[in-house]
């Protein structure tokens, strides 16, 4: 028995050295993780690569080709809905792309005057197209700035599809009855059209300016064209 005992108590004594000397050796002195610190970072605002999403709201200007404005500024609007990418070539030149969701409404004057889609008159008239469009730019960066989008013009120009519209009525029928009419799938819209824009940005605010370079109506039709240039305001959510 007492060998068993000295064999028991040595063989413990043996746990615990081995032990005491594993949880020495363990122990971190210095920690670093190479990978982590050699690896560069290549997305960011102002690195090699960039995504956000961003909001915008215009007005409808100009006026239409007929030289005869047929609609009713200040309520004639465009709300925007879009997501970007830039690729930074250099320090003050990138390339991109967006695609974006576009609703364009046109709230129409009634007057003598007014032909489109005809010449009756009603309370209120509104044509409005629903687009999606995918667009190309060129960036040029100017002025001091860190890792942020800082100051910017982009040049571009976009495609967009007009895959659905509206025209939408309201009457006064008299008695207090009011008739609200609401047609789809007009068949006078040109179903693409493209566009040329500019835009200036200051980190996230972005001031924008489109030009439609080809017609929205059909020519067969004699419809006059609606104005071709927006202009408004855009805001970067990143």
């Amino acid at each position: 028995m007492k060998i068993l005992k000295i064999l028991f108590t040595s063989f413990l004594i043996n746990i615990i050295f081995i032990n005491n000397n594993n949880s020495y050796s363990q122990r971190i002195l210095l920690e670093q993780d190479v990978l982590k610190d050699t690896i560069k970072k290549t997305f960011g605002p102002n690195l090699k690569n960039f995504i956000h999403f961003y909001l915008g709201y215009g007005f409808i200007v100009g006026k239409n080709s007929q030289s005869n404005n047929n609609i009713i500024y200040g309520k004639s609007n465009v709300f925007e809905i879009g997501v970007r990418y830039k690729y930074k070539l250099s320090n003050y030149y990138s390339i991109g792309s967006t695609l974006s969701y576009n609703t364009f409404s046109y709230c129409i004057k009634q007057d003598s005057n007014k032909i489109i889609p005809n010449n009756k008159i009603h309370q209120k008239e509104t044509l409005i197209a629903y687009t999606l469009s995918y667009s190309f730019y060129n960036r040029f960066n100017y002025g001091k700035r860190g890792n942020y989008i800082g100051n910017f013009i982009d040049l571009g120009i976009n495609g967009e599809w007009c895959f659905t519209n509206r025209h939408f009525f309201k009457d006064n029928l008299g008695s207090g009855i009011i008739a609200k009419t609401s047609i789809k799938g007009l068949r006078f819209y040109e179903p693409f059209y493209y566009n040329l824009y500019g835009n200036i940005g200051f980190n996230r605010i972005v001031l924008t300016c489109k030009y439609r370079m080809s017609n929205m109506f059909k020519s067969k039709y004699n419809y006059p064209q609606m104005p071709p240039f927006t202009i408004g305001t855009q805001i970067g959510l990143h």
